[in-house]
């Protein structure tokens, strides 16, 4: 992060707000979200990603919306996903995943 190599989206830190417990979280989190670029979204783009996800079978793999926003995301923009979800590092290509 410090080398500026994150990018973010909004869905992202809507979820991780959302399942805040306590004020010291949710202040750790917004810090981030303040400083780190950010993909734009269009209009329709959730619509597009919840397509793509049962396009590609997401739902039976166990693979939520906002990390198939992520994922659809990722993939148009070029980027690498930098996750411990395991079922993202499961069912994605290597190549679209950044290795730390």
């Amino acid at each position: 992060m410090e080398a500026r190599e994150v990018i973010t989206i909004e869905p992202l830190f809507a979820e991780l707000l959302y399942g805040c417990r306590s004020e010291k979280d949710r202040s750790k989190i917004l810090s981030y979200w303040k400083v780190l670029p950010r993909l734009d979204f269009s209009h329709g783009s959730i619509i597009e990603a919840a397509e793509f996800a049962n396009t590609n079978n997401f739902h039976n793999l166990g693979i939520g919306l906002i990390d198939s926003v992520l994922i659809k995301a990722t993939l148009e923009n070029k980027c690498l996903i930098w996750t411990l979800d395991k079922k993202i590092l499961t069912n994605t290509d290597k190549q679209f995943l950044y290795k730390s």
